[in-house]
């Protein structure tokens, strides 16, 4: 622990103290006295450091400061809620007061509660929070230190920097605002802009699309710098900073000269060098360095760095991937299935180096120490990441684990971890190279022979850089440099290479004469580096793949790329297009890394998400190929945001039915800890898993089942009355529906008011109005849906203006506008989009009835839903499904109801299970699996059984909507009371539905069987 023994004592006297304080609404003075006694005894601040009442008085600003603490301004709230406003008022005062505003915090605090804030551009800006609780000293101690900076040396944790560094901490967010100004003062500078617009180019591999995000690219600046300090102080704690010393941490020297060749070089977060800024950059080195001298950096053992790198990688775009860093104990576990004891190791996407850090332990574990420890592991491991933050963090850690040994090593240390796109290198078959485009005329070629031979490539490209910078002086100089690299390096390579060779040397001259070289070497120096590993293999392929969802990607280029990699390694058939939107890049990573890097006997083991091993058509090819063996971490927390699961092959046998697999359940104290710590909390259990392949549809509703069109934006679609307008029959005044502007992303939020004719004003069910047997809720559209005698249209603001409907051109010209001005996608108008899939146009809007049933969630809900029964002057036009549910059109209404009643049965509910793909919470998704697993007949009048259950489903309708009005709380508790209240009616239909697939063929005892071991609860709870 970071805090001294006495500590969590100290604290719950304190936190007592104030409570009591708050409770009796003492004075602020009262408070700031308990507060400064507390920082006297648990974190040794001497109270003569503390200034009390500090005057301020600079122009027309007077006043005092409840207390200063070095650059921490605090003010002290007895009603922390209602002074609020008057404290930031006093705060904007004593920010314009200080000569440098932003060196400063400020805290608001009652005693209890903590505000953070700082002075941004003149403005008083919240950017943390926190409480202090007694339950939990650590997190109290972080909280306070991360603003005191007081404690004793200490070997920290990854939490510990997160806490000090982070995106909550105070040094990230004053080192945010300095870079701000740095950047927008260069930021035209061509040097600059080269680096970022190929930093943001690699971006696009790595989420998708280009973010173009400033704010983003400075955050990845603090990072990669805070970690070259890091490694700094750990290695070479001796070393006076000079300007120097700090410039050689920007372009690489420093490390250089200590043997640490390929640590650090200009790259895309060197871009401050060579402009006016380049001082003042040097300046925010020197205050993060300050911060440092807390910690004791030569006995790390962990990957501290992988929290900070996922808070700060990039926070708003990690939904789909994969960004989840891996704690050390499922990395130490991975070693250990694999039965790892040397030789070449790679994870092909190494994030912060979690895997590699995993082999530092295994062979410390060993008794490998000093030289040969060093040596192993540079010999052993292998990195690769196409996100050029991840790769310094992999470098730094793998530093940081070996320090003490470091500090003794006499060679030249070079880390075999590289900034390149495992899926992505660019190979010219022809020309036999590895091409890096530059431009759309212009690329760099790396031969492929030059690769394998004996030659350093990487002296090379240093070399070729070197010489081409005196080239771009004049055309004699070119031809003494080009002569120069012939003779140092060319000189018994093949006609092939020296030609490639001769036009990366013109090029590189180029570049440097038009001032567009500032990282090509950096990036020439990484591409190639996955031909090399895949035309000399490794042993052991280990990791953590990006979980990038295929729909996900907007960059074209790359999603040909993934589709064609995905055919390639027949994850999917070519006729299998529809699946593309559920694939994701996890199971190509797993069988493209095996493939293209993997030797004979080798022995490859991912973590991928659950869903890869449990019954989904996309996984299907994956699951055929067979695993190893399976380690399933479903019961383990915390841990991900999904469940995962460890696949691993080997060189033996690969089974699709009793896969070997152990299933791990606990909780543990930490989430980053070291597989010895963590097995103490974890209990495993054997067993076997089966892959589940549906041959083929089981019922005739199978087909007659379809998927509602997905209505998006929903700000443009679903609307409500305008509350503040007068009715009008002929052409309504509507608005954007609230539920619909709240619900949307930010891009999205938009409010439309106007009017549009009654024509097109449709309804939808979503989900949230959906319970067994009863639509109670429906959601109004507009849609510009022309309904014709045979057929629907879609009608864009043009054509509805030329037939006429003058209101709902309006509102579409309004929608089509915004839609071109904000949307991503450039090939779809906003007609397009509505109707993807022809999803609406192929809907029956003046259906009688219709039967739906949710998509997604644990459980079915089925109903059935007839518009027409709705009467009213102002009744929508017609019915259209949403994508969140599957609809049918039954031939009668008795049909519905018998379909309604088959679906809500709870053995169709059980017989789904084992198919269902899982989420943290339970199983998720519905789609057609009733009818894929259970052999559901097709109606028929003259069955009594079928008889029998359409006449349940229609007085089960009427139950359920008289009860409807009364149910409150959340969907799921309202479908649950509705089965409460239907019990006797869903037994009858559970032995008549057993009845109805024992008829068709169908063994029901396995159903109720496989019941028994659903892991989540009572089935309807």
């Amino acid at each position: 622990m970071p805090y001294k023994r006495e500590f969590p004592e100290q604290l719950a006297e304190y936190v007592t103290l104030a409570r009591e304080a708050v409770r009796q609404k003492k004075h602020h003075d009262h408070r700031r006295s308990l507060f400064v006694n507390f920082l006297r005894l648990a974190y040794d601040v001497d109270p003569t450091e503390v200034e009390i009442e500090h005057k301020v008085k600079v122009a027309h600003v007077r006043g005092y400061i409840d207390a200063l603490f070095k650059q921490l301004i605090i003010e002290f709230k007895v009603d922390l809620e209602r002074e609020r406003p008057a404290a930031l008022l006093e705060l904007k005062k004593y920010f314009a007061a200080q000569k440098n505003p932003r060196e400063y915090i400020a805290i608001v605090t009652d005693g209890l509660r903590f505000e953070l804030y700082l002075c941004e551009q003149g403005d008083i800006n919240l950017f943390s929070s926190f409480r202090l609780d007694d339950s939990d000293p650590l997190t109290a101690y972080r909280s306070l230190d991360a603003v005191l900076f007081s404690s004793q040396k200490v070997t920290p944790g990854s939490a510990d920097i997160t806490a000090r560094f982070g995106p909550s901490s105070a040094v990230f967010n004053q080192s945010r605002l300095l870079l701000q100004e740095l950047y927008e003062t260069v930021r035209t500078n061509s040097t600059v802009a080269v680096k970022f617009d190929e930093w943001n180019s690699l971006l696009a591999r790595v989420y998708g699309e280009e973010l173009g995000d400033e704010s983003l690219f400075l955050r990845h600046t603090y990072l990669t710098m805070f970690s070259r300090l890091l490694v700094t102080n750990a290695l070479f704690p001796e070393v006076r900073k000079t300007r120097t010393v700090f410039r050689g941490l920007l372009t690489g020297k420093f490390f250089g000269k200590n043997n640490l060749t390929n640590l650090a070089e200009p790259d895309f977060f060197s871009w401050a060098l060579g402009t006016d800024v380049e001082t003042d950059f040097i300046g925010f080195l020197s205050s993060i360095d300050k911060y440092l001298t807390p910690f004791a950096l030569d006995n790390i053992n962990e990957d501290i760095l992988k929290e900070i790198y996922q808070e700060l990688v990039d926070p708003s775009a990690r939904h789909s991937l994969g960004e989840y860093y891996t704690p050390d104990w499922i990395a130490d576990l991975a070693l250990s299935i694999v039965k790892y004891k040397r030789g070449k190791i790679l994870d092909p996407a190494c994030g912060s180096g979690t895997f590699l850090l995993a082999v530092v332990r295994y062979f410390r574990s060993k008794g490998l120490k000093g030289t040969v420890l060093v040596r192993n592991v540079l010999d052993s491991v292998l990195g690769l990441d196409v996100h050029p933050l991840a790769v310094m963090m992999s470098k730094a850690n793998i530093l940081l684990s070996l320090a003490k040994e470091i500090k003794t090593y006499r060679k030249e240390i070079y880390l075999p971890v590289y900034m390149a796109d495992t899926l992505l290198v660019s190979e010219d078959p022809k020309a036999k190279s590895v091409v890096v485009n530059v431009s759309e005329d212009e690329r760099f070629d790396i031969p492929i022979e030059t690769t394998l031979r004996s030659v350093n490539v990487d002296e090379l490209i240093d070399y070729m850089a070197s010489v081409c910078t005196k080239a771009a002086r004049s055309e004699r100089f070119q031809q003494g440099a080009w002569k120069a690299l012939e003779k140092r390096y060319l000189h018994d390579f093949s006609d092939n290479e020296r030609f490639f060779w001769k036009n990366n040397f013109r090029l590189f001259t180029k570049l440097i004469r038009q001032g567009r070289n500032s990282i090509w070497a950096f990036i020439l120096k990484n591409a190639y580096r996955p031909a090399y590993i895949r035309e000399n293999k490794v042993d052991f392929v280990v990791g953590n793949p990006p979980w990038l969802s295929y729909r996900y990607v907007k960059d074209k280029g790359y999603k040909t790329l993934v589709k064609e990699l995905t055919f390639r390694y027949k994850l999917l058939d070519r006729g299998e297009v529809k699946l593309f939107t559920q694939m994701d890049t996890s199971t190509l990573f797993f069988a493209y890394s095996e493939a293209q890097f993997l030797g004979e006997k080798g022995r490859i083991a991912f973590v991928l998400p659950k869903t890869v091993i449990l019954p989904a058509k996309q996984h299907r090819n994956f699951q055929e190929r067979g695993l190893s063996q399976i380690h399933d971490f479903s019961g383990v927390s915390p841990l991900f945001n999904v469940r995962s699961v460890l696949a691993v092959r080997g060189a033996g046998k690969h089974r699709t039915q009793e896969v070997p697999a152990i299933e791990y359940v606990g909780r543990l104290p930490l989430k980053n800890m070291t597989w010895p710590s963590a097995r103490r909390y974890l209990q495993r259990r054997k067993t076997t898993i089966d892959f589940k392949f549906m041959d083929s549809a089981q019922s005739y509703y199978y087909p007659r089942f379809l998927q509602g069109a997905t209505i998006v934006p929903r700000c443009f679609w679903f609307i409500q009355d305008d509350k503040h307008a007068a009715v009008h029959s002929v052409a309504p005044r509507v608005e954007t529906a609230d539920e619909a502007f709240a619900e949307a992303k930010d891009r999205w939020r938009l409010r439309l008011q106007g009017q549009v004719e009654k024509p097109f004003i449709f309804e939808t069910v979503l989900a949230k109005g959906l319970l067994p047997f009863c639509v109670f809720r429906t959601e109004k559209l507009f849609l510009p849906l022309r309904l014709m005698k045979d057929s629907v249209a879609l009608a864009d603001a043009a054509v509805l203006l030329e037939h006429g409907f003058d209101q709902a051109a309006t509102w579409m010209q309004e929608a089509e506008e915004l839609w071109e001005a904000r949307r991503q996608s450039k090939d779809r108008t906003l007609v397009q989009w509505l109707n993807y899939n022809q999803k609406l146009t192929k809907q029956n809007p003046s259906a009688k009835c219709v039967v739906l049933y949710n998509t997604s969630g644990t459980h079915i809900a089925a109903a059935v839903y007839a518009p027409q029964q709705q009467r009213s002057a102002m009744r929508p036009r017609g019915f259209l499904a949403e994508s969140v549910t599957y609809y049918l059109y039954p031939r009668t209404i008795r049909e519905g109801f018998y379909v309604a009643a088959v679906l809500n049965s709870g053995l169709v509910n059980r017989a789904i299970k084992a198919w269902q793909p899982q989420g943290l919470f339970g199983e998720r998704h519905i789609h057609r699996r009733p009818f894929e697993v259970c052999a559901i007949p097709r109606f028929h009048h003259n069955d009594p059984i079928h008889r029998e259950l359409a006449d349940i489903g229609k007085k089960s309708q009427a139950k359920v909507a008289k009860l409807a009005p009364q149910l409150a709380g959340t969907i799921g508790r309202m479908r649950s009371e509705v089965r409460r209240v239907l019990k006797p009616e869903l037994d009858r239909i559970d032995k008549l539905v057993g009845q109805l697939l024992t008829d068709a063929g169908q063994d029901v005892t396995l159903i109720n069987s496989a019941s028994k071991r659903i892991k989540n609860g009572d089935l309807f709870k």
